[in-house]
């Protein structure tokens, strides 16, 4: 794709006439007719009109695809040219399953460029380099096992047919691309109740084999997970959740750290401090300023908030309290125009005993003891969270509608 600049057409014609010279040399009649300078600046970005009880206020503007179908959104720079470009999945699990990569210019457009078909059983995408040849792939879970479907990106944006891993006897709860080895992504596996935790790595054929295996991040029935550097040492460490039954096996919160190809169960968070911190999202943000990921997940009366102390060990989980957390499964941190932090919350899609498009902005104090929140209409479903402009501020993609669903973007226009 073109590199996309600012230009000017500069455009000037020169006419003569009929003209008769005189003795002098000049001539009688001559007319020049010049346009004028133009400047066209095609990476200016497009905003359409937020509804007035959206984001907007809190500095973020909104653009929709009507052309751009699906229910599942990833941002990754697929093409290699500097710009985040869009996957867009619909059908997830269904017998009419499709995808698509969409190219970002510097305007924020979009255009197709390559389609997928989606196994009929393929669900949860996820997007890392697993093969390791520097750039970004596509993975597929299989619906209700532990089997995948990856697709091999060709550095151009363009995907290879899906290549299987089979299902196998291990009870898969939880599936999460994680960096051992950078820049090359392997892939944690959770099992059920006494089975612990794996790594799968991806082999010269494309199909994954395990790494390394044993209880690892396991916390009885791992209903999400989280990775990133918690202690800076260029390696992904893991955060899992959960929920366990009596007697307990492992812990409802715990952080383990990468040794090696290896993860070393480091700190868990018994039940007994009374917090519940089944099915909603975990993410690690840095919530105190220090440069560090903290971790933010649902607790059962508020959010719980567990600060870092820069060498990977979190201090004991602070609850702030919040009174619609029992609706609560997506958690995602943003910040705001003023620059400070906040989350936008959401029942989520399986929520079905509440309405799974209600959400919410939630703003703590500086010392997370209490916050502030607002109910906003964000026009849909959240369907993913990145960086799409490359502002280094996060953006939201929504599902907007609720039959067949397509892109709406929230962009964060703070400075």
């Amino acid at each position: 794709m073109s590199a996309c600049v600012a230009r000017q057409t500069d455009q000037a014609t020169e006419s003569a006439g009929d003209s008769s010279t005189g003795a002098d040399g000049v001539s009688d009649e001559a007319t020049t007719e010049a346009t004028a300078t133009t400047s066209v600046n095609p990476c200016e970005r497009r905003f359409d009109q937020p509804p007035p009880d959206g984001l907007a206020p809190f500095g973020f503007g909104y653009v929709e695809f009507p052309e751009i179908d699906g229910d599942v959104f990833r941002f990754e720079d697929f093409d290699g040219d500097g710009h985040k470009d869009l996957l867009a999945l619909l059908d997830l699990g269904g017998s009419d399953g499709a995808g698509g990569i969409y190219l970002q210019d510097c305007a924020g457009e979009l255009r197709r460029h390559t389609s997928l078909t989606i196994p009929q059983r393929g669900e949860e995408p996820f997007v890392a380099d697993f093969d390791g040849d520097g750039d970004f792939d596509v993975l597929l879970r299989e619906s209700g096992s532990g089997g995948r479907y990856f697709f091999a990106n060709d550095g151009y944006g363009h995907l290879s047919a899906p290549v299987t891993t089979p299902d196998t006897e291990y009870v898969v709860m939880t599936m999460l691309p994680i960096q051992l080895d950078r820049p090359r992504a392997d892939l944690y596996l959770s099992g059920g109740y006494d089975v612990g935790g794996r790594i799968d790595r991806l082999g010269s054929n494309h199909v994954f084999e395990p790494l390394a295996s044993g209880a690892i991040g396991a916390a009885c029935f791992v209903t999400n997970a989280a990775a990133g550097d918690l202690d800076s040492d260029g390696r992904d460490d893991l955060v899992v959740i959960g929920s366990c039954n009596s007697p307990r096996a492992y812990l409802p919160l715990a952080v383990s750290l990468s040794r090696g190809t290896d993860l070393a169960l480091s700190q868990g968070f018994a039940p007994e401090l009374g917090y519940s911190l089944d099915f909603c999202d975990v993410q690690l943000v840095d919530i105190d300023g220090d440069d560090d990921l903290d971790i933010v997940t649902c607790a059962s009366d508020g959010i719980a908030s567990l600060v870092n102390d820069g060498g990977g060990l979190f201090d004991e989980p602070r609850l702030t309290p919040w009174p619609h957390i029992a609706f609560v499964q997506r958690l995602v941190p943003l910040t705001t125009g003023d620059g400070n932090l906040a989350l936008v919350l959401q029942p989520g899609r399986h929520s079905y005993w509440h309405d799974s498009r209600q959400t919410w902005i939630w703003r703590p104090n500086d010392d997370w003891s209490s916050a502030t929140y607002d109910e906003i209409e964000i026009l849909g479903m959240l369907a993913g969270h990145g960086d799409f402009d490359g502002d280094g501020a996060t953006d939201l993609a929504v599902r907007v509608g609720t039959e067949e669903g397509h892109l709406g973007l929230w962009l964060s226009t703070a400075e």
